[in-house]
């Protein structure tokens, strides 16, 4: 890093000597060829770290991506596991929203999905005016249908 740092460093004197070399040094004659020779050696300066490239390795330059990689899957796993909880919770709520309307029913369906491997629903909470038949019927398909257990069908 220091090496980095020192490079920039000279580099950037280079840059100043030249933008100063251009505005003190004539268009012509001595000035001219005083320019060329401070370019030169800026850009002398700018190409020797490619010396020190060429003794290199492709082992020293090396960088182990497993890690990255590693990480990566995860995020990826768990971000698709997200969605596929998201779209079991939401179909889940269709499904059941469209069970209480043929029943006439008019509700508010809230459902928990599990946070395994694979989601599944777990959980639900209803709302609404429901009739003790409605109720009851909802309850069983719930259950039935869904696996979603009567005591875990919260009704409000």
């Amino acid at each position: 890093m220091e090496n980095l740092r020192t490079y920039l460093l000279t580099l950037c004197g280079g840059g100043v000597l030249c933008a100063l070399a251009d505005r003190f040094l004539s268009e012509k004659g001595v000035g001219q060829t005083a320019r060329l020779a401070i370019s030169l050696v800026v850009l002398v300066v700018a190409l020797k770290p490619l010396n020190a490239l060429s003794s290199l390795s492709w082992e020293d330059i090396s960088f182990d991506f497993s890690d990255y990689a590693d990480q990566a899957v995860a995020q990826g796993q768990m971000e698709a596991q997200n969605s596929m909880g998201q779209i079991i919770k939401e179909q889940t709520e269709a499904y059941i929203l469209e069970k209480a309307n043929e029943y006439g029913v008019s509700l508010t369906v809230t459902v928990a999905v599990s946070q395994d491997t694979v989601p599944a629903p777990v959980a639900v909470e209803l709302k609404g005016n429901v009739s003790p038949y409605a109720k009851k019927q909802l309850t069983a398909i719930i259950a039935q249908q869904l696996g979603i257990a009567e005591e875990d069908q919260k009704w409000t």
